[in-house]
Order: structure tokens, then sequence, then C-alpha cells
């Protein structure tokens, strides 16, 4: 595929790691069809009881996180080419996290201002993620020039706010919270008027 290269000298996003995208997103979708049948009273997890759901995320998951690890060892993790470890691993944590997120929520029936938090991204998740992905591209995208220099909009409010943080890993945590938060804060101001876009 040379000469056709995302980043020229390698794709993140080419054939051979779609593959195992489309695995993860398989992954999501088996666990998605659990909930439903557990839901619905469905046959097919023996009887509608939380524990069987919780069994199969937390074996299914640990399994596949596991086996990414053990494979990792060989074919290393590797998000950035979205290897089959990474893949495997990433599924795991993914079913694990669900099986707690489901256990504490559905089953314990929490509940407090701290649910707001995953219940507005999860309310509107298609729409925070393709908000996110729109911000990103039209802060690189647009520039402004500052004292004579042509600057895209991240680099100048970073170079004015977190860039200022002397540790390079909390400035990039700095700002990935701080993103995040603001993608929510929008997402918030769907939810408040109880818009919810779906596909």
């Amino acid at each position: 595929m040379m000469g056709h290269l995302y980043e020229k000298v390698r794709d993140p996003e080419g054939l051979l790691s779609t593959l195992p995208a489309l695995a993860n997103t398989l992954f999501g979708i088996a666990a998605g069809e659990w909930l439903r049948q557990l839901r619905s009273g469905s046959p097919c997890l023996h009887r509608p009881d939380a524990p069987c759901l919780l069994r199969r995320l937390l074996w299914l998951g640990t399994g596949c996180t596991v086996a990414g690890l053990l494979w990792g060892l060989e074919f290393p993790i590797n998000k950035k080419l979205w290897t089959s470890s990474y893949a495997l691993f990433t599924a795991g944590l993914a079913m694990i996290a669900l099986a707690a997120c489901y256990w504490l929520l559905d089953v314990k029936q929490l509940r407090g201002r701290w649910t707001v938090v995953p219940l507005v991204f999860g309310t509107n998740c298609i729409f925070a993620y393709a908000l996110s992905e729109f911000l990103a591209i039209t802060l690189v995208v647009a520039k402004l020039r500052i004292g004579g220099q042509l600057m895209n909009y991240k680099n100048a409010f970073n170079y004015y706010t977190f860039d200022n943080i002397p540790w390079p890993e909390w400035s990039s945590l700095s700002y990935a919270l701080f993103y995040t938060a603001l993608c929510w804060a929008i997402a918030w101001l769907l939810y408040r008027r109880r818009i919810f876009l779906k596909v």
C-alpha cells in the first residue's frame, strides 16, 4: 500500500488494523446482546438473573485480558497499529469495567451525584464522541497569529495554559481532563433539555 498510507510510512487505520478493530466491535455487540437478553428474560442465559451475566462478563473479560497480555509478549500491545493483542486486552478490560458498572448501578442500585458524569456521556455517547472529534479537528485546522507567528488554536491555548505546567505528564493529563470536561459540559446541556441523539 505504499503511496496510499495515512501517515506516509505507516497506516494506523489500514486494512490489517481494521480486522482487530472489528473484533473489538463484535465483543461489544456480544456484551450488549447479553444485557438485552437478560432484560427480556430470554432463555439464552438459562435464567434472567444478574449473577449469570456478571459471571459471563468477568470470565470472558479476564480471559481476554490475560490472553492479550500473553499474546503481547510475542506480538506487542500497540494502540496505534491496533494489534490483535491490543484488541484482546482492551476488550477484556472493557468487559470487566462493564461488569463493575452493571453491578454497582443496576444490581446494587447505587445512585448519587457522581453518576451524573457517566449518565450524561452514556445517554448521548455518539454525540459526545462526534463532538470530541469535531473539536479536535477544528482546533488544529483553525489558526491565528500570535506575535507574528501563525499557530493553531490548540497550540495557542496550550501555550498560555497547560504548557506552563513543568511536568509533561501532568500537562498532558490536565489537557485531557479539561477537554473531557468541555465535551461533557456540552453534552450535559443536551441532557438537561432531554435531547438524545441516536443513530
